[in-house]
C-alpha cells in the first residue's frame, strides 16, 4: 500500500493556488507521521510557469525546514525529504489537455487524495467608478465584501472550437476520451469562463474518479474553491454557462457551488454516483468502499492579480487599504491580518 500522500492543486502558480500549496507543506510537515510523503501536483498552463512554481516551492520549503532546525537540529534533511513535487500542465479551456493531464496522472500515480479545484479566470475588462466610489463611501464594508455591480465584463465570450482541437498523438479532442468525432459535426457554443473555471475541473474530475476511489481507506475528496460573490441572482438555469450574462464569473461561481452542495443529496445520487464511478480502474485493483466526496470552500477577500486592474502598482495598495480598513470595522472576511 502507497502511504504516500497525493494532493492535485490547479491554478497553482500564484494568487490563492500558491498559497494553498505553501499552507499544504506547512501543515503536512506538522501534523501528517515521519513515514509519509507529500506529493503535491501543481498545475499551471505552460512549462515555464510550472518550472517557476516549482522553484517557488522548493524556497518555502526550505525555508520551513530551516525554521524547524532551530527547534530541532538536524531535522531540515528529514524534512526536505518529506515533500516531492510533480507538476503538470494543464489548460481547463481545452478539454484535450484536461484529457491528456488525466491520462498522464492514471499512468504516474496510484492514487489522488484529493483534488483541490482553484484554477479560473474573470473575463473583466475594467470597474464601473462613479458606482464603485459611491458604494464604497456609503458603505464601505458591505462594498469592499459584496462589490456588486463594480466590475464589468464582455458578454458572449465564448472558448475556443474544442472539435478541431488535436491532442499529441494526433486524436480529435472530445468528451469521451476515444479520439473519434464527426468532423461535420456543429459544435455547440461553450463558454469561455464556464470552461476554465467550471467545465473543465468536472471533466477532470471525472477522468481521474478512479484515483480518487483508489485512496484509501475513505477515498479521496474534490475540493471547490468558490466565492463570496456566487450571487444568486446572477445565475440562471436557462443560460447555465453564463454566456449572456454580464457577470459571467459569479455566475461560474454559483453553478460552483449547487454542484459541490447537492452532490450528496439523495435525489441527485443517480448522476453523482456514475461521475465518480471507478468502472475504469485497472483489474485487479482495490478501491476504497466509500465514494469520492465533494467539498466547497471559499477563501474570503484576498488581494491577488485576477482582476486586471489598471495602474496596479498603485490600485493594488490602494485595494489593500481598504480591505484592512473593512476588518478593522469588523468585517469576518477579510481574514489576511
Amino acid at each position: 500500500m502507497d502511504d504516500n500522500y497525493y494532493v492535485l492543486v490547479t491554478g497553482a502558480n500564484s494568487g490563492i493556488g500558491f498559497a494553498i500549496c505553501c499552507r499544504l507543506i506547512d501543515e503536512f510537515l506538522q501534523t501528517r507521521p515521519q513515514s509519509q510523503t507529500l506529493v503535491l501536483i501543481p498545475t499551471t498552463r505552460s512549462r515555464r510557469k510550472c518550472d517557476d512554481t516549482v522553484r517557488l516551492l522548493e524556497a518555502h520549503l526550505q525555508k520551513a525546514s530551516r525554521k524547524a532546525e532551530k527547534s530541532f537540529p538536524g531535522i531540515s534533511m528529514v524534512l526536505q525529504k518529506r515533500v516531492r513535487f510533480q507538476p503538470e500542465i494543464l489548460d481547463l479551456s481545452a478539454i484535450v489537455s484536461v484529457q491528456q493531464c488525466a491520462a498522464r496522472l492514471r499512468s504516474a500515480i496510484p492514487k489522488l487524495d484529493a483534488m483541490i479545484f482553484n484554477a479560473g479566470i474573470g473575463g473583466w475588462t475594467g470597474i464601473n467608478w462613479p458606482w464603485a466610489i459611491y458604494k464604497i463611501l456609503t458603505d464601505w464594508v458591505a462594498s469592499n465584501t459584496w462589490p456588486v455591480g463594480f466590475k464589468k465584463a464582455t458578454i458572449g465570450m465564448l472558448n475556443k472550437p474544442q472539435i478541431s482541437a488535436k491532442s499529441s498523438d494526433g486524436a480529435t479532442c472530445n468528451g469521451s476520451g476515444n479520439g473519434h468525432r464527426d468532423a461535420n459535426a456543429a459544435e455547440p457554443p461553450l463558454g469561455e469562463i464556464f470552461c476554465a473555471n467550471v467545465f473543465g475541473h468536472y471533466l477532470l474530475g471525472h477522468y481521474c474518479a478512479p484515483l480518487l476511489s483508489a485512496a484509501r481507506p475513505d477515498s479521496g475528496r474534490i475540493i471547490w474553491v468558490s466565492s463570496l460573490e456566487a450571487y444568486a441572482s446572477e445565475f440562471s438555469f436557462a443560460d447555465f454557462q453564463g454566456i449572456k450574462s454580464d457577470q459571467p464569473y459569479e455566475s461560474s461561481k454559483r453553478l460552483t457551488d449547487i454542484l459541490a452542495l447537492t452532490f450528496d443529496m439523495p435525489s441527485t445520487s443517480p448522476w453523482t454516483s456514475r461521475y465518480v464511478s471507478a468502472g475504469n480502474q485497472a483489474a485487479g485493483e482495490v478501491t476504497a468502499e466509500k465514494k469520492p466526496r465533494m467539498y466547497l470552500s471559499h477563501p474570503g477577500i484576498v488581494i491577488t492579480g485576477i482582476f486586471p486592474l489598471p495602474f496596479p502598482w498603485l490600485l493594488t495598495y490602494v485595494w489593500m487599504l481598504a480591505a484592512y480598513v473593512a476588518r478593522w470595522l469588523g468585517s469576518i472576511w477579510h481574514p489576511f491580518l
